[in-house]
């Protein structure tokens, strides 16, 4: 028997490459695109009340963060001064945690212009700053693992600065004389957790909530939705008969849950009833 030719195995490849790529083609096909990562906003208000124990720091600084997978960026603006930030967890507020990573530093800043004043009788030597000092702002990226992304949305994370602001920073001694004070450890100045954004303050955050906007102060279900939300007034309703029996139905639901007591439900769908809601204008 003769060999194949070049062009009888080029048809053979072309075979076998097309029965591979199909199941895959296929899979593209009827699966569609892969779903986009949504990104999660989150935040942290950073204050020396919040570090453990209370730093006294008049200082503070709110910083937005953003989570998309497991890939966590931050944008940080902090007080005067040279700042280092840290990632701990997990941990509630009150309590310390281990060191996840460092987030970043800024500074040192510096003054434009300094003077020190001593007097005579001085037991130490006043700062005079002269000029402006731009603020400082902390920005980057973070790779985290599966666990992390959990705690992180579940508020158990928590940035924490270290550094000195011309405001807390100690003062030099007069010429001639050791220090007042030795050198120390640095301590944090301030804390705070980071959490998902709630941008309603119903108490279930953005990235969860499929009721934005709910009224201040309305009893909300797991997805974020109160009853009014889920049986509007001014929804499609056929007759005021399906409103109610709407309403009936997810009222139900929270009294399941526990959300409303059994006279709390009686009393809205008496109110239901009452009301003009599906009935034609």
């Amino acid at each position: 028997m003769s060999s194949p030719t070049a062009k009888s195995r080029l048809k053979a490849r072309l075979a076998l490459a097309s029965r591979s790529l199909f199941p895959f083609l296929a899979f593209l096909c009827y699966a569609g695109p892969l779903p986009a990562q949504v990104p999660i906003q989150l935040t942290v208000d950073l204050t020396g009340a919040n570090a453990v124990p209370p730093s006294g720091s008049t200082g503070w600084g709110t910083g937005s963060l953003t989570l998309i997978g497991t890939n966590l960026t931050y944008n940080i603006p902090l007080p005067l001064g040279q700042w280092v930030l840290e990632l701990h967890g997990p941990a509630g507020p009150g309590i310390n945690a281990p060191l996840i990573d460092s987030l970043g530093s800024c500074g040192p800043l510096i003054p434009l212009f300094s003077d020190i004043a001593v007097s005579d009788n001085a037991s130490h030597g006043v700062i005079i700053w002269i000029g402006f000092l731009p603020p400082c702002l902390v920005q980057g990226g973070l790779l985290l693992t599966e666990n992390q992304v959990n705690d992180l949305l579940g508020g158990l994370l928590y940035v924490e600065a270290f550094g000195m602001s011309p405001l807390h920073q100690p003062l030099p001694p007069p010429p001639g004389n050791p220090p007042l004070n030795p050198p120390q450890q640095p301590v944090p100045l301030l804390r705070g957790q980071i959490l998902p954004v709630d941008s309603d303050h119903d108490g279930v955050p953005d990235y969860r909530d499929l009721c934005p906007d709910t009224p201040p102060g309305s009893i909300v279900n797991a997805d974020g939705c109160s009853i009014d939300q889920l049986c509007p007034c001014d929804g499609p309703w056929k007759n005021h008969g399906e409103y109610v029996n709407a309403l009936k139905d997810v009222s139900a639901t929270f009294l399941e849950t526990r959300l409303i007591t059994e006279e709390e439900r009686q009393a809205l769908v008496r109110q239901a009833a009452a009301s003009d809601c599906g009935k034609a204008q």
